[in-house]
């Protein structure tokens, strides 16, 4: 079911109830700071506004980031909650999402150092379990296949997320393997979700020379 599907067949209030039921765990505050960021940079002040309006009135306020420690833990579905509530307050389509998830990692300072620390593909593939580990309190990410004669990756996590954060973390990891592969030619497709009844939630990443 694409994320329009979602807007046309159900209301704001009863996903945001989904959200919160299913998603557990915490997440470093670091990551609703980088949400806002985003959100900012797509539809400017007053649609950041508009959105942390939207989280009051349901009952979610986040109104002054400066009360959190950037690597304090709050509840992930705390911030999912602000891209699921941007995806409806701005009508966004999966293009949208996709953009912000692909936008994010250049506001996050600790992926900046990441960046810097592992300059070669093989090792960001191999540190991402330890990364989503360091992020998140709950599920994790398995480093399933690596194929550089055939140009393509695999990576799982084992977490259950809203469907509109699916689309928001093809566009994340996407963004980390273009930092590191050297392609102008660099691709993603979630082969597996557990929205539609798999285990996990499987991304399959590939380049062409």
């Amino acid at each position: 079911m694409t994320i329009n599907q979602i807007l046309e067949n159900s209301s704001l209030r009863k996903e945001m109830e989904k959200l919160w039921k299913f998603t557990k765990g915490k997440v470093r505050a670091e990551t609703i700071k980088n949400h806002f960021q985003c959100i900012e940079a797509m539809e400017g002040k007053e649609g950041l506004i508009k959105v942390q309006n939207k989280l009051e009135e349901l009952g979610h306020p986040i109104r002054d980031l400066k009360k959190f420690s950037p690597l304090e833990f709050v509840p992930t579905a705390l911030a999912d909650s602000v891209v699921l509530v941007a995806t409806y307050v701005f009508h966004w389509t999966d293009r949208d999402i996709f953009q912000m998830g692909n936008s994010a990692p250049k506001f996050s300072f600790i992926v900046r150092l990441l960046m810097k620390t592992f300059l070669s593909l093989r090792k960001v593939f191999e540190e991402a379990p330890k990364y989503w580990q360091e992020h998140f309190t709950e599920g994790r990410v398995e480093a399933a296949v690596f194929n550089a004669k055939e140009k393509y990756l695999i990576l799982r996590l084992y977490h259950w997320c809203h469907p509109v954060m699916c689309v928001f973390y093809a566009g994340y990891f996407l963004r980390i393997g273009q930092y590191v592969i050297r392609s102008k030619n660099v691709a993603i497709k979630e082969t597996k979700c557990m929205n539609r009844g798999d285990p996990y939630h499987e991304f399959l990443i590939h380049w062409e020379s």
